[in-house]
């Protein structure tokens, strides 16, 4: 199930070492802001090992390529330009680094496992490999789930601080934020369900990682099925619009018959939600306290209006944070002092859209920032009629709404594979 080669053995060890890595991306042993894979030492170890030059590029991959570099070339001029700093800049390069270095470590992993093996095949066994990572970070969900609700929460706390940079007194599994277990959980649903083998395994794993998604009762997590089932129906499946309704119906009321078990902290986000639908001017009223949600539904408006700010040409990668104090303190002056929204107005720390649409735009304008979001819609065609790729893709679309990070290895380990999937002479291999 593995290719063969002179060093093939180096490339597979460090190949399921990536793998086994990757739920550990808030490791507090590796660099980074948000993201701190500790993945990156094995990945790097890969590159170092298996890049050589001169380095052939295919036609397709050549314009990718100078695509990318024509990217960073804006982001330096509209750093320096707009706000006097290369910092964004910095940022944006070492993401476009890392990404790279990634797809590479996929692309070429790709093309030898390939030589002897199918791509289904590929699938399969990267969702085995999957598996058996999940296991660790299982554990812990479980450990926490227990010791938070019913023994010493600072033990697991102390437990947990030895893998994240930060614990969140949630159910966290080994992610340094409760949003990206979630993410984690869903997504190991999705290539569970579409590529382990048909045993009782397979049932035993997606109970597993459904009960652990149920128990961290994340108001985020719960918002992304409701949306991925929206998305999916118009994107792939109008026909299926009234079973829609029907399972969305039964979402809400299975929320409903098991609210009052939710944890105090989940019940307080969803019955906030509801008043803000109920009426605007409560809105204005918690986000002068909730700094969480007033920066997940104001950012993506924010990042919007900047254009005008930027002469609709946009800021640049990873720049939105330099222009935002000046925004916030124009249009939402009331909340300026709220304790964890001043150190961002004082810039101190750096803020993002919180939306990725509303950050290619914001970053990289009308024009930039519009055409990579039509070369998403065409990556939507390339898919259509390859079920798994659906749901990976409407969950990614989705998760995508409250989420913006350019560099994520696990979003990077499903998309490129994906990619190099549907090509033309690839496709007609995958089940």
């Amino acid at each position: 199930m593995h290719p063969k080669s002179e060093h093939i053995n180096y490339r597979r060890i460090l190949w399921v070492l990536i793998i086994f890595l990757l739920p550990f991306d808030s490791s507090p042993f590796a660099p980074g802001g948000v993201i701190r894979p500790l993945s990156i030492y094995p990945a790097l170890a890969y590159f170092l090992l298996y890049f050589k030059l001169p380095f052939k590029i295919k036609r397709t991959s050549l314009h990718g390529t100078i695509a990318v570099i024509g990217l960073i070339v804006y982001t330096l001029f509209t750093n320096i330009i707009f706000f006097h700093t290369i910092m964004g800049f910095l940022k944006f390069l070492y993401n476009v680094l890392f990404i790279s270095i990634y797809g590479f470590i996929i692309w070429d992993y790709l093309n030898v496992f390939t030589k002897e093996n199918s791509i289904s095949q590929f699938w399969k066994d990267l969702t085995r490999l999957w598996v058996f990572a999940s296991i660790f970070p299982c554990f812990m969900g479980l450990m926490q789930l227990i010791f938070i609700n019913f023994l010493d929460r600072g033990i697991i706390d102390s437990i947990t601080s030895l893998l994240v940079y930060k614990t969140t007194g949630r159910i966290q599994l080994t992610f340094g934020e409760q949003t990206f277990s979630v993410i984690y959980l869903l997504l190991s649903i999705v290539l569970v369900y579409s590529f382990f083998p048909k045993r009782l395994s397979k049932y035993f794993i997606l109970l597993i990682y459904a009960f652990l998604f149920l128990a961290s009762a994340s108001t985020y997590g719960f918002m992304v099925v409701v949306i991925s089932l929206i998305v999916y129906v118009v994107v792939f499946r109008v026909k299926a619009f009234f079973k829609m309704v029907f399972f969305g119906a039964i979402t809400v009321l299975i929320l409903v018959s098991i609210f009052q078990y939710l944890p105090e902290y989940t019940q307080n986000r969803l019955l906030t939600i509801q008043e803000i639908f109920k009426n605007y001017e409560v809105f204005l009223q918690v986000a002068s306290n909730d700094d969480s949600i007033f920066l997940r539904i104001v950012n993506p408006f924010i990042a919007i209006v900047s254009l005008k700010y930027t002469y609709f040409v946009g800021t640049g990668g990873d720049s939105f944070g330099y222009i935002y104090p000046e925004i916030l303190l124009e249009k939402f002056s009331y909340v300026a002092n709220n304790p964890q929204i001043k150190p961002i107005v004082e810039g101190e720390i750096r803020t993002t859209p919180k939306n990725m649409y509303a950050k290619l735009l914001a970053e990289f304008g009308i024009v930039i920032g519009g055409y990579m979001l039509y070369r998403i819609s065409t990556f939507i065609k390339r898919i259509k009629g390859h079920i798994p790729f659906e749901l990976i893709t409407v969950l990614i679309l989705a998760l995508w709404l409250q989420f913006d990070a350019y560099f994520y290895p696990i979003f990077i380990f499903l998309i490129v594979p994906m990619l190099y999937t549907v090509k033309p002479e690839n496709r007609e291999q995958v089940i």
